[in-house]
């Protein structure tokens, strides 16, 4: 028979297959937590520039896509992008772009723009190289 003492260290002990909650991706693709967090980072960014940041979220409904916008009878738009099995970069870059589009910015802003949201992320993207490497 176990000892209380011993019992509560099998209930305390980290599991083998636990993932770090600050880890970018999980076995090569972008992890709920990872996404919420750039993309509050990005609109964040975004509404500093002056833009109107859409609503985001993952995955989209139509299948088989990267990312899809929806605009809403209100005005605002919905950004759609799928992070299963993809990276970082690539998952940020569709959210930067949805931003960029459903802001119908012209390519001067719209550089201006992108910049400012890639600077935003640029630790999480480097820490995302860094993992993957």
């Amino acid at each position: 028979m176990e000892s209380g003492a011993a019992r509560a260290a099998k209930r305390t002990a980290p599991r083998a297959t636990a993932r770090r909650a600050t880890s970018t991706t999980l076995a090569g693709e972008v992890t709920s937590l990872v996404f919420a967090q750039i993309s509050g980072q990005i609109t964040t960014a975004a509404e500093a520039e002056g833009l109107v940041a859409p609503s985001l979220r993952s995955p989209p409904r139509v299948a088989g896509v990267h990312r899809t916008i929806r605009q809403r009878r209100d005005g605002t738009a919905v950004v759609a992008v799928a992070r299963r099995g993809r990276s970082l970069p690539a998952v940020a870059a569709d959210i930067i772009d949805g931003v960029v589009v459903a802001n119908a910015l012209d390519a001067h802003a719209a550089s201006r723009a992108r910049d400012a949201m890639w600077r935003s992320i640029a630790v999480e993207v480097a820490a995302a190289a860094t993992d993957a490497a």
